[in-house]
């Protein structure tokens, strides 16, 4: 059998967070929140999401608006150790539309991470992917986008456990991972990761992995038939084809903007910068922008600020702030952050703020 050696859709000309997906797994986080306590409206606060959305089965947001939702929920919720276990748990293959039901309808598991990979645009998380068969066993690699170290936990804890339940669904309950290792520090309760996943993390590691036993690649799943398969092959290429043609010019250059923001120090990417990563000439991504009525001006202001709450959720001081972003003082950046959120970034930071 050919070797696992393949890696889902990067971060390339902005498409990641600019994609459209469905609101089935933001409808599961805003329930989930609600038995914390937290209201609808406080749960989709910036997102730009309506609450009749999450009920559409035709309506269709963008992974930048789902990650919002989860900043606001990470945010307000207090975070456990069991905060994003308990986000996964609700997510089973029917969650995923056509893209679950071509998964569970695979040959093999091998079948099934492949059909995954060639349309992880219609996966829900928020990161890159990868898997690989080394000598180690079949291990999968979550690559997440510049975030504070509670959002990153949260994902990958609940990603993780989308990924082993997908598992223990198409094969046996009995399957567990080998070995998982996380970016993030260890929780209080290390157990609660232990029962979710089978096997207990380690922490403080240089990537989010997960790997199992290659071997089992190659069993036949429960309810394989290669008929649906095929249907819903053609099925997902041609809802990723529909999806791609409908995304915003807006959506992409603000995700870019993210990227660039994330890697780079002052100073700030321009224009000119972010046409060439869209492969567009300036002009004709100024025209683009005009006709969806905002500016570059705009969304790098929305950028900027949306990376300046990361921050504040995270600890950083102002002044470091300030100098990350290449604002010119205090000042210009607490005015500009009032500006677009109502509030100065020492109120934000006294609520939202871990540090």
């Amino acid at each position: 059998m050919p070797m696992v050696r393949q890696r889902a859709v990067d971060d390339v000309a902005g498409r990641r967070f600019a994609q459209r997906r469905g609101t089935a797994n933001a409808a599961i986080l805003v329930a989930m929140a609600r038995e914390y306590g937290m209201p609808v409206d406080d749960c989709l606060r910036g997102s730009g999401i309506a609450a009749a959305q999450l009920s559409d089965p035709d309506a269709e947001i963008t992974a930048d608006q789902e990650l919002s939702l989860v900043h606001n929920i990470v945010a307000s919720v207090d975070v456990n150790p069991g905060l994003g276990l308990r986000a996964g748990r609700d997510v089973h293959s029917t969650a995923y539309g056509v893209l679950g039901l071509g998964l569970v309808s695979s040959a093999t598991m091998r079948a099934a991470l492949a059909f995954a990979l060639r349309n992880f645009d219609l996966s829900y998380t928020v990161a890159s992917f990868s898997a690989e068969e080394t000598s180690a066993g079949l291990v999968a690699t979550f690559e997440y986008p510049a975030l504070s170290s509670p959002v990153e936990s949260f994902l990958f804890a609940r990603d993780a456990t989308v990924f082993v339940s997908f598992f223990r669904e198409s094969l046996t309950p009995s399957v567990h991972p080998l070995a998982v290792t996380a970016r993030s520090g260890p929780p209080a309760d290390v157990m609660k990761y232990e029962c979710a996943l089978g096997v207990r993390p380690y922490f403080d590691m240089p990537r989010n992995t997960i790997t199992f036993d290659s071997r089992i690649l190659d069993r036949r799943l429960a309810l394989a038939n290669a008929h649906t398969a095929t249907l819903c092959e053609r099925m997902c290429h041609e809802l990723v084809e529909r999806r791609r043609a409908t995304d915003s010019a807006a959506a992409r250059v603000r995700h870019v903007l993210r990227i660039m923001v994330a890697r780079a120090e002052p100073p700030l990417p321009s224009q000119d910068d972010v046409a060439a990563a869209l492969s567009m000439s300036a002009r004709s991504l100024r025209r683009e922008l005009i006709r969806e009525d905002t500016s570059f001006r705009r969304l790098t202001n929305d950028v900027l600020i949306d990376f300046a709450r990361e921050l504040l959720r995270g600890g950083a001081r102002i002044d470091e702030i300030t100098t990350r972003l290449g604002y010119s003082d205090n000042s210009s950046f607490s005015r500009a952050f009032k500006h677009t959120t109502g509030v100065n970034p020492s109120v934000y930071a006294d609520t939202f703020g871990t540090g």
